[in-house]
């Protein structure tokens, strides 16, 4: 490929893809990233106090800012039908997925879980680790994206472009997630049958919707697609809240 005059670099695996500044608008899907929940299960792990409710609005906080951010017009987004199955194309979102506005809402997380009551017996260590548990998205996105992962602002952008496999990162994502449920469950018991079973249930929707994000229907605009998502995120969080519930620590 040519290399055209002012160029910005972005790296893919190791392969180089050369844009303009002004013509950068490089093709990603955000699907529901089902691998960010397992960071969810390991961080309940380490802090078992810790909802799992707010560890599952964590690791997908930036997402949730992304959306209203599309909803407002702070970035931009549309739909593109070049990969198939991924049918977002995220070439201007400087604020809620650059290195440095990852780090500004872990800081936010971290400050909210920290001085207000939204959980009980607050701490240093729980706010740190769900602040860790928002950054985490951004480190895992690092991996999958095509190189629209902003370093500052719009400039700079990375990705290892894991997504360009859609079935290895599917099923790496999968992975992790049944993994982390594993750790979870071997920390809980059920009460019952919905305690021992709603628990599988939740892990197949989830799963489900995973694989209509890369594989179903293409949303008919990005408005539609960030509602969803973020639709998505606060019913997981809130069924995963009712699980919970049902559960019991063994320790």
């Amino acid at each position: 490929m040519a290399k055209p005059p002012g160029p910005t670099v972005l790296k893919s695996f190791g392969r180089q893809k050369y844009a303009t500044l002004d013509e950068i608008s490089e093709r990603e899907a955000i699907i529901l990233f089902i691998g960010h929940y397992s960071v969810s299960f390991l961080a309940k792990r380490i802090e078992t106090p810790l909802p799992l409710w707010l560890l599952f609005l964590a690791v997908q906080f930036i997402d949730m800012i992304w959306a209203l951010f599309i909803f407002t017009g702070v970035e931009k987004a549309n739909i593109s039908h070049e990969v198939p199955g991924t049918p977002l194309n995220l070439f201007f979102m400087p604020y809620s997925h650059s290195l440095i506005g990852a780090l500004f809402w872990s800081g936010v997380a971290f400050t909210i879980v920290r001085y207000l009551p939204i959980i009980n017996n607050r701490n240093f260590k729980k706010a740190m680790i769900v602040s860790i548990a928002v950054f985490s998205h951004w480190i895992l996105d690092l991996i999958v994206h095509t190189g629209d992962l902003p370093l500052w602002l719009n400039e700079f952008k990375v990705g290892l472009g894991l997504y360009e496999y859609a079935y290895i990162s599917f099923f790496l994502e999968l992975f992790f997630l049944i993994l982390g449920l594993v750790l979870y469950i071997g920390l809980t018991t059920g009460k019952g049958m919905l305690g021992t079973l709603g628990i599988y249930v939740l892990l197949i929707l989830i799963v489900l919707l995973g694989i209509n994000s890369v594989w179903g229907v293409a949303p008919p605009n990005t408005k539609i697609a960030a509602g969803f998502l973020l639709f998505s995120y606060i019913f997981f969080s809130l069924i995963i809240a009712w699980l919970e519930k049902k559960r019991i620590l063994k320790i």
